[in-house]
């Protein structure tokens, strides 16, 4: 009698089974998907090499499956839109996306869009839920940049959708976006810029406030920034990474997403030696709290040497702004710092790529576009 050997498939999904002694003739075992509680089982002889046979039964395994997902494609899902939402964040917003850029992306769709199309479902949508989601963020006032960015959020979401199978056409494809206001930038005048540095002098992140001012880096850069990368000496700092408040995370380091956005920006005297005395200040609280200070601490931090937190040091800005009584200062936030900084520059004529590059635009383009109208 030959000996018979079974042997399953490096898949598990079927066996082979040694006919006769020549070991030249195989039996290949394999099933096909359940139906109604029942699995059917195939087999087929097969006359070559045991490498060969395996070749051939993994060949059938392969086309089951791939006729069983062809068919899970055909059937229409029950998947919802809110379902497919949180699935487009989870496997692609969050796993391959910058933080922030996950963070708003969640944000805007949670508040924008599933409220109003969140439990159709995703074979049912058509142009006109869309239109329902843009008629009431018009309704509530949204501005066309608010819907612009919703507008292209949808139309990932559901370009995920095609990818998966899930849908054939992405109906975001065919909908115009709508036009982008012209807003135009506008910084603060001269007797704002003083109100502004009398409002902020005293005040526990003055430093910090007046280094926005006098730099333009961002208040991400500026929270981000450590004494290793601030050089006192030549008077300058590099721009290496930026901090963000992520929710259940914290604050999150994140490389510049660009090159140009890692940069050295150079400080004007004044500044160096403020932030000297920062420096001095901060080394001395430390050890007078027996906490270890070391170039790794941030430039603005706590008194553990931890950093702070963008949120509270936009938030602290906005309540001093609100608090000065001898000007209405009311309506300008920390990022209009940067603006602010930017007109000075322009009104120095320093020429737009120099401008550009400490800004740390991508591009002239960026920069002409959003202070193009301070130039002329």
């Amino acid at each position: 009698m030959p000996t018979k050997q079974r042997r399953r498939t490096s898949k598990g999904d079927g066996n082979i089974r040694q006919r006769d002694a020549t070991g030249l003739t195989w039996e290949l075992r394999y099933s096909l998907p359940i139906r109604a509680g029942r699995r059917k089982r195939l087999s087929e002889t097969f006359r070559g090499t045991r490498e060969h046979a395996q070749a051939r039964l993994d060949e059938l395994i392969y086309a089951i499956k791939k006729k069983k997902d062809e068919a899970a494609r055909k059937e229409p899902t029950k998947l919802k839109v809110a379902g497919l939402v949180d699935e487009f964040l989870t496997k692609h917003a969050y796993a391959e996306t910058r933080s922030r850029t996950a963070i708003e992306c969640e944000k805007k769709l949670r508040s924008y869009v599933l409220p109003v199309i969140g439990p159709v479902k995703l074979t049912a949508l058509d142009g006109g839920h869309v239109e329902e989601v843009f008629q009431e963020m018009r309704d509530d006032g949204l501005s066309a940049q608010t819907q612009i960015h919703v507008h292209r959020l949808m139309k990932q979401v559901l370009s995920y959708a095609v990818e998966r199978g899930l849908i054939e056409e992405n109906l975001m494809s065919k909908r115009k976006p709508p036009k982008a206001d012209k807003l135009p930038i506008v910084p603060m005048v001269q007797e704002e810029i003083d109100a502004m540095l009398e409002a902020i002098t005293g005040q526990p992140n003055e430093t910090l406030y007046r280094l926005n001012y006098g730099t333009g880096i961002r208040r991400s850069e500026a929270v981000g920034l450590t004494w290793r990368n601030t050089n006192l000496e030549s008077g300058n700092i590099r721009i290496v990474q930026s901090a963000h408040s992520v929710p259940g995370k914290g604050m999150v380091i994140e490389r510049p997403k660009t090159h140009s956005s890692g940069r050295t920006v150079s400080m004007k005297t004044q500044l160096t030696e403020l932030l000297g005395r920062h420096k001095t200040h901060q080394m001395e609280q430390a050890l007078a709290d027996g906490v270890p200070w070391s170039m790794d601490w941030p430039v603005f931090a706590n008194r553990l040497g931890k950093m702070l937190t963008t949120d509270a040091i936009t938030k602290g800005f906005k309540r001093i702004m609100e608090a000065y009584e001898p000007l209405d200062m009311s309506r300008w936030h920390l990022h209009d710092l940067r603006h602010t900084h930017v007109s000075i520059l322009i009104e120095a004529n320093v020429h737009p790529k120099k401008i550009q590059a400490r800004l740390g635009h991508s591009s002239i383009q960026v920069t002409m576009d959003r202070y193009g109208h301070l130039m002329e």
